[in-house]
């Protein structure tokens, strides 16, 4: 699969036997070549939504209502929760949208508490317990994604991580852009 950035980019001649892909499976996480995840979106509410017909199974057995939205907490609720501090960032305000009206049709639907919260809210939360995560414990798998950390000489108010903030960049030079100069030398068909 190529990422890609631009709709000019030009794709490399196919290979004989191998089949070009638009979509990858990467840990359970649907990602698209153009960096979206709406595939794992529609995937993720056709998902949850045939485990809505087996609460309503459980409901028509006689599941109490607080079992019932312990039920759904566990199923639904952390199926749509899975990795999403990883791809919410790659969400377009459709697929927000998509997954606010799931969620507000499993409460409509009795299965969850009229006061629970947006998945919105419900992903901040976890990208929130993940960046305590990685800034209390010195060995967590992912802390040496996160740059060194600042020794204060001062007791200043409490910061969610001491962590070394990059510098602002203010040469173009410095943003990792190449800007190239060139001239076409009309007699020789040469860029020089």
């Amino acid at each position: 699969m190529l990422i890609r950035r631009s709709s000019s980019f030009e794709l490399p001649q196919t290979i004989a036997g191998v089949e070009r892909i638009t979509s990858m499976k990467i840990l359970g996480v649907i990602v698209n070549d153009n960096l979206r995840v709406t595939d794992h979106v529609a995937e993720l509410i056709s998902s949850c939504s045939r485990g809505l017909y087996a609460l309503r199974v459980l409901r028509s057995h006689g599941l109490s209502d607080v079992s019932l939205h312990g039920v759904t907490k566990a199923t639904v609720v952390a199926r749509l929760l899975y990795a999403a501090p990883a791809w919410w960032a790659f969400t377009t305000a459709e697929d927000r949208n998509k997954l606010e009206k799931f969620l507000n049709r499993t409460r409509r639907m009795g299965n969850l508490p009229g006061d629970f919260p947006a998945v919105s809210e419900m992903v901040r939360a976890a990208e929130d317990k993940l960046l305590s995560a990685v800034t209390s414990n010195q060995f967590h798998v992912l802390r040496h994604l996160f740059p060194p950390t600042i020794e204060r000489k001062y007791f200043l108010r409490p910061r969610k991580h001491d962590f070394v903030l990059p510098q602002k960049m203010t040469r173009i030079s410095s943003l990792g852009c190449c800007i190239v100069v060139c001239s076409i030398d009309n007699s020789r068909n040469i860029l020089a």
